[in-house]
């Protein structure tokens, strides 16, 4: 919800660039000139694509769409868009472009055509189409381009661009002078790659059984929660978190039940989570939730390694303020998925579980206990993404050592590697919640000490 209300912000601010920006270009830029493309590639992992983004920009890969990466000038004269689409049956290049132009013209009754053109890009056929449309908000108009590059007969690597008109010569080179950089790293290996991760992954599902899944289970865990600036060993501590595992029954089916709860003090704002994972012996059904209530607590408590402990006073906790609820409910046919979140009120979307290699939310807490710790090898799975809010593909790969094992999870093909390190009983030693934050283990008695407070 946070994501999707960021790229409305963003997209309004963008707007209000593009007016300020029609008044005055830019110092010493040709109104015709391409911008000079950046020398390092940008890459994306979940097709094997890589192009060169113009200088001056800045790139944009966890948004709350379907993009692979957003591409947005810092001055406001114009966005790219990378993506990839799959269609429901083999087009052409020709056919792909007439039908981006019925559309648009569908969309924008006052569409005005401005062009197109056949080309290679990547020894592969291309084409580029553009149409000038109103702008969304505001007065004027705005050009729109295409750039389709044919990956496989049902399928296009598609970039895109919006510019105010007043920029359309530099905008539209600049826009081909990135297509043209685009390469596809062989999809071909990618989806054989993949193929081999999730086979890898369905044997390891085939191998599980209930009572081995059960015997897994650790009962309590205990961690901290620890910040730190990057290239620090030494870091804060600003919250923790406490698991639970058990052999549980909903809907009279037996299976496993994952609970987390965790705290997190950020400035003056402390979070509290409260979730409940849920998945059969038989893998046919599983539910979850997920609480997240933001409260205002304007003397925060810090670790007694810092500030001794206030035995006169607690925490002046406001009432809970913003809450937010996801639920979810996957039988063998659907995954249903609810997230009441404030000022948007409920928000509900269906999706359709993958014939194979699915990882239950569950499943993805309970994977260091379930994995071989001792054969190096690269799990493929595909799960739903609550950063996401929906099903992606994912890969953990375990790295064996000789007391110990790493396992390097990407939740997403174009999110950060996370790691964390096992002992040969499969506790845990340390684990990265992201570049600067993550979970290291205690115990309720050293948790007390450092939270005196809560």
């Amino acid at each position: 919800m946070i994501a999707s209300k960021t790229v409305r912000m963003r997209r309004q601010a963008w707007v209000l660039a593009c007016v300020i920006a029609a008044g005055a270009a830019s110092a010493g830029e040709s109104a015709d000139e391409p911008r000079p493309l950046g020398e390092q590639r940008e890459y994306d992992r979940a097709w094997g694509l890589s192009l060169r983004p113009p200088q001056g920009t800045r790139v944009l890969r966890r948004t709350a769409d379907d993009y692979l990466m957003r591409i947005e000038d810092e001055d406001g004269t114009f966005r790219l868009f990378l993506s990839v689409k799959r269609l429901k049956r083999p087009l052409t290049i020709t056919q792909v472009l007439d039908a981006w132009q019925e559309q648009i013209s569908r969309v924008h009754p006052t569409t005005r055509q401005g062009g197109r053109r056949e080309l290679k890009v990547a020894d592969r056929p291309a084409g580029v189409v553009y149409a000038d449309v109103p702008r969304t908000r505001g007065e004027g108009r705005m050009v729109l381009g295409h750039g389709y590059v044919q990956m496989a007969p049902d399928t296009f690597a598609l970039l895109e661009i919006e510019s105010p008109i007043e920029h359309r010569p530099m905008a539209t080179a600049t826009f081909e002078a990135v297509l043209s950089t685009l390469e596809l790293g062989g999809i071909e290996q990618v989806e054989a790659d993949r193929t081999a991760a999730a086979q890898r992954a369905l044997e390891l599902h085939e191998k599980l059984t209930p009572k081995a899944l059960h015997a897994s289970l650790i009962e309590e865990q205990i961690f901290r929660i620890v910040e730190s600036e990057a290239g620090r060993s030494k870091g804060k501590d600003i919250g923790w978190m406490r698991v639970r595992q058990t052999v549980s029954e909903r809907v009279e089916k037996r299976g496993v039940f994952v609970e987390v709860r965790a705290r997190v003090f950020i400035e003056d704002q402390i979070y509290d989570s409260q979730a409940g994972y849920f998945v059969s012996d038989d893998r046919t059904y599983e539910d979850w939730s997920v609480k997240t209530t933001q409260r205002t607590n304007a003397r925060a408590p810090r670790p007694s390694a810092t500030r001794p402990r206030d035995r006169t006073s607690r925490p002046a906790l406001d009432d809970p303020t913003p809450t937010t609820t996801e639920t979810g409910i996957r039988t063998s046919g659907a995954i249903e998925v609810r997230i009441d979140s404030p000022g948007r009120g409920a928000q509900t979307f269906s999706l359709t579980p993958p014939p194979t290699a699915y990882l239950s939310q569950a499943e993805a807490w309970l994977l260091p206990q379930i994995v071989p710790p001792d054969q190096p090898v690269t799990y493929g799975f595909y799960w739903y993404s609550p950063n996401h809010q929906k099903l992606v593909y994912r890969t953990d790969q375990v790295v064996p050592a000789l007391d110990r094992f790493t396992l390097i999870s990407r939740p997403a093909p174009n999110d950060p590697e996370l790691r964390a390190t096992y002992r040969g009983d499969r506790t845990l030693i340390e684990k990265n919640l992201s570049p600067t934050r993550k979970l290291v283990p205690t115990t309720a008695e050293q948790l007390r000490r450092i939270w005196p407070e809560g």
